[in-house]
């Protein structure tokens, strides 16, 4: 069982003030998602709101209404936007999505420790999921919040993107330090944009080793970042990489779990206590 925890939408015919490169916008296409997800015996996807469309979910949500496979969304709030918290918080209370992710890689300086807190709270009541996308420097400030909203569970998106930090392996000892906080998972996504190998992105390995050791095999899971997956090599490289990762250097960890179970567990089964 498979299921892709990260992966991006957005219409066929985008308007002209949206910045996509043109080799990938056809691919963005909800039909175009499902004819990779399908032959490649992935059962379900986690569909994220891509900042290409900004705060207009109008084309995720018409998404997630496609049958086969399962789909869920994940609306994507916008930090320096006033609309932002009001927008998500409508969707979060409509059920049409089951959390949301805060880019908060785009959000200003100390913008996390006077306004991420209204966030956290919005979910807390909302019962709902938040994925970050951040830099490896904010991990501690997340690190407080997600200790606050022990209720709220919190996905971090593509390890943390600790290739932007000077020191790798210190960020990676940064991120590993949130396992002891038991509602914070990690999505080993994205991996062809982490690499500077050919596949199957051994130099990633260590790094994928320390994240799943820390917080274990019940709390880490694969994500495509589908389409952006395809500017690095064929969707399925991104989960072979990771299958042949754990069947010859992370011995008995729980593939199932880390392929798609938990996936189920923190979206899909949530969409379900929520209806």
């Amino acid at each position: 069982m498979r299921v892709d925890a990260h992966v991006h939408v957005w219409p066929h015919l985008l308007p002209a003030t949206i910045d996509v490169d043109p080799s990938m916008a056809a691919a963005g296409d909800v039909d175009a998602l499902v004819a990779n997800l399908m032959p490649n015996e992935v059962t379900a996807a986690v569909i994220v709101q891509s900042s290409v469309c900004g705060l207009d979910h109008e084309y995720l949500l018409a998404a997630v209404k496609t049958d086969h496979p399962r789909l869920v969304g994940m609306a994507q709030a916008e930090p320096e936007d006033r609309r932002s918290l009001g927008l998500i918080g409508e969707l979060t209370a409509s059920g049409a999505v089951v959390g949301f992710r805060l880019p908060l890689i785009r959000a200003g300086d100390g913008w996390i420790r006077t306004q991420a807190k209204s966030y956290w709270e919005l979910a807390a009541s909302q019962r709902s999921v938040i994925c970050v996308l951040l830099a490896p420097d904010q991990l501690d400030d997340v690190s407080r919040l997600a200790a606050a909203y022990a209720a709220v569970p919190l996905v971090i998106d593509h390890l943390a993107r600790f290739v932007l930090a000077t020191d790798r392996g210190h960020a990676i000892d940064q991120l590993c330090r949130l396992a002891s906080l038991e509602n914070v998972y990690v999505k080993l996504s994205a991996l062809g944009s982490l690499t500077h190998d050919e596949w199957p992105y051994r130099d990633l390995w260590p790094a994928l080793v320390s994240v799943i050791e820390a917080f274990g095999a019940d709390r880490v899971m694969w994500g495509s970042d589908y389409p952006f997956v395809l500017a690095h090599g064929r969707y399925k490289d991104s989960f072979r990489a990771l299958e042949l990762l754990l069947r010859s250097e992370a011995g008995d960890v729980g593939e199932e779990n880390i392929m798609g179970g938990n996936a189920l567990r923190i979206f899909f089964d949530r969409e379900t206590q929520r209806s």
